[in-house]
């Protein structure tokens, strides 16, 4: 047995042994890295490692497995996107190299660990960000929300907008809008310390520091020295009903908090309403992402409580795939 084939088998064994039922779910996928090891073992250059991984993948069932092999192919070997990665396609690679595709392969393929955790970093909304566990991945839904901010009237006609993201993660929304608005300022929050780490992180590294403040707080307890121009946010959402059914890499390895809203998927969504008021100046925007079935939900809220008298329910806004998911309210002057 080759030494790539003993290191992938080695840490696949050690996979198995966290018991009787994670062996049986996991064993067809175990094999398969097996097999892939000893594939990688003969490959000879970057375009023979990238099909080996993509078969491997297609045979285990991993969702979008071109694109998999593609991203941990590229990320061993230097290439930073895939386009990079198709100019080296006949480069030659290494033992070390491919016992790295190897492990790597191996987390996609049995634990489900999703791409852009392996990489470490994604593309979102012409920057990257740094991505890890269990901090939300940004959505390409989520970049169609920045497209929306950007383009309102609010963001078109002022020269200095300031921002408030709620739940940043990452700091997504918040640094993909600061890096397009080169004199707006904003304020992320996020209740784990984790994610406010992680979108300091992502701050410093797109030279945004000077312009951004994160912090770790609930958006309840969130006391502003200014009131802001925009507020948005893509808060937990999903309903209690719909967890069990997201896939396994979402629910095994992404933070239940950032996805569950409760049993409607939004207990956080009504908080963020009853906030706005002592969080937005008068006149100004507040974006949310939410559940297809929800925009209905907050217009009725909107025009029913009492207590959301000062806000106003613009309009509801369709995803790239034609699901009602982005809603926009206004502050009444």
């Amino acid at each position: 047995m080759g030494g790539l084939t003993r290191m992938c088998f080695a840490v696949s064994i050690g996979q198995r042994s966290a018991g009787r039922a994670a062996r049986h779910m996991c064993m067809n996928a175990d094999e398969e890295v097996e097999r892939l090891c000893s594939v990688l073992s003969d490959c000879a250059d970057v375009r023979t490692a990238v099909d080996a991984v993509d078969h491997s993948m297609r045979r285990a069932g991993v969702s979008e497995p071109a694109s998999s092999a593609e991203y941990i192919v590229g990320r061993v070997v230097g290439a930073n996107s895939r386009s990079a990665l198709r100019r080296r396609l006949d480069q030659s690679i290494g033992g070390p190299e491919k016992e790295l595709i190897g492990n790597l392969s191996m987390r996609r393929i049995v634990r489900r660990e999703p791409v852009q955790y392996l990489v470490g970093n994604w593309d979102f909304h012409h920057i990257t960000l740094n991505v890890r566990t269990p901090i939300l991945i940004p959505r390409p839904e989520t970049e169609e929300l920045v497209e929306l901010i950007l383009k309102s009237e609010t963001v078109r006609t002022s020269q200095a907008c300031s921002f408030l993201d709620i739940g940043t993660g990452t700091g997504a929304i918040l640094l993909a809008i600061l890096k397009q608005r080169i004199n707006a300022t904003g304020v992320g929050i996020d209740i784990n310390p984790e994610a406010v780490r992680l979108s300091r992180e992502n701050s410093d590294l797109l030279d945004l520091s000077a312009r951004t403040c994160f912090q770790q707080i609930s958006v309840e307890e969130f006391i502003p020295e200014t009131l802001f121009d925009v507020v948005a946010s893509n808060p937990p959402y999903i309903p209690a009903k719909d967890m069990q059914a997201l896939e396994r890499e979402v629910k095994d390895h992404e933070d239940t908090n950032a996805l569950h809203g409760g049993i409607d998927g939004m207990d956080v969504i009504r908080c963020i309403l009853r906030r706005t008021s002592q969080l937005l100046k008068p006149g100004g925007d507040l974006w949310l992402e939410v559940d297809p079935s929800h925009p209905e939900r907050i217009e009725a809220l909107c025009r029913n409580d009492i207590s959301l008298q000062e806000l106003t329910f613009v309009e509801k806004h369709h995803d790239f795939r034609g699901f009602a998911r982005f809603v926009h309210i206004r502050r009444r002057r």
